[in-house]
């Protein structure tokens, strides 16, 4: 009887972890995992995705900066009013 038990506990420990396994390797948002998006499930492809909105990211900074730097000139800003259009 115990060993019944214990394959009984086995079959829903491995039922479980594959459950886990299954969601931590898909690809999607919440609930919505669309079957077109799964080749994209991988580690190369998340670094590559990581790399590239990092790099936009800095780009869209770096004009932030620049637009905001030539907006002080032209209208004479304070440092206090151009660090308050940042924020937002």
């Amino acid at each position: 009887m115990k060993s019944i038990r214990k394959r009984e506990i086995s079959i829903e420990d491995e039922a479980v972890e594959q459950t886990t396994t299954t969601m931590t390797t898909t690809c999607g948002l919440g609930s919505w995992r669309p079957q077109w998006l799964q080749p994209m499930a991988n580690a190369k492809l998340f670094l590559l995705n990581l790399c590239l909105i990092g790099i936009v990211q800095s780009m869209a900074g770096a004009l932030q900066f620049s637009i905001m730097n030539s907006l002080e000139k032209r209208f004479a800003f304070d440092s206090k009013i151009s660090g308050t259009f940042t924020i937002f």
